[in-house]
């Protein structure tokens, strides 16, 4: 996980095309809904084709302070 201050690339998921955030380009999408579905804690989805497989690469940014 990087912290505050730290470079971070954002990457596109190759299926849904949902963006997020991870620690390298080579590191794979978290598992997640597919698009037009929101993630409800503790209830039980069909995760998306894409979901831990390595993303389009779109860009970089230094995570913020919180």
């Amino acid at each position: 996980m990087a912290k505050p201050g730290e470079l971070q690339n954002r990457v596109q998921c190759m299926a849904c095309g949902r963006q997020f955030l991870v620690d390298s380009p080579s590191m794979k999408v978290p598992k997640h809904p597919p698009k037009g579905e929101q993630e409800i804690p503790h209830v039980p989805y069909i995760p998306c084709i894409g979901s831990n497989t390595v993303g389009i690469l779109i860009g970089s940014e230094v995570k913020g302070f919180d």
